[in-house]
């Protein structure tokens, strides 16, 4: 799907966040429990660290990869917008899934989310298409 950011990046975008959001929502209860064992649980903060260190891997190598195409302007390291796009998608999720406000709606999350990650990558919400 990253691979493919040059022909649609708001698309691409889109499916990711959208896939990621439906999949946290269809188990909503394994992620709520696990986000909530986390804080105590050496081994299950092991494993979450090292899912999201390969969602990092790959969002950082997709914006280094548009700001060589052009479509994203130079700015803070790549990995480090990674980490925080991430990071915040984990946030607003939890906290809508748990209802543990304030939070988005969940009818909201996946546009709300593209436009922050759109206007971080691009600092536009219509990036150029290849």
């Amino acid at each position: 799907m990253l691979d493919r950011l040059a022909e649609d990046p708001r698309a691409r975008w889109r499916e990711v966040i959208s896939r990621f959001h439906a999949t946290f929502g269809d188990h909503r209860a394994v992620v709520l429990a696990c986000a909530q064992v986390r804080g105590t649980n050496a081994e299950v903060r092991r494993l979450w660290a090292a899912v999201l260190e390969r969602w990092v891997q790959a969002v950082a190598s997709a914006i280094e990869g548009e700001r060589r195409r052009g479509a994203a302007p130079d700015g803070p390291p790549a990995r480090d917008l990674a980490i925080a796009l991430n990071s915040m998608n984990e946030r607003v999720w939890y906290a809508t899934f748990a209802g543990d406000g304030p939070a988005v709606a969940e009818q909201d999350v996946v546009d709300v989310l593209l436009d922050v990650w759109l206007t971080t990558i691009y600092r536009s919400t219509t990036p150029p298409p290849g």
